[in-house]
């Protein structure tokens, strides 16, 4: 798999993603892609 970085991600951003991740037992990166995932239509929401 490809590495990205994303850069300049808002406070709250980071806080909502932050939340979910310990919420669902995830590492935060499992968890941006689980949303990015749901956001492209590649995992059903």
């Amino acid at each position: 798999m490809k590495q990205i970085t994303i850069r300049g991600i808002p406070d709250e951003i980071e806080k909502i993603i932050k939340k979910e991740a310990k919420a669902k037992g995830l590492s935060l990166n499992k968890a941006f892609i689980s949303l990015l995932e749901k956001a492209t239509g590649l995992r059903a929401k």
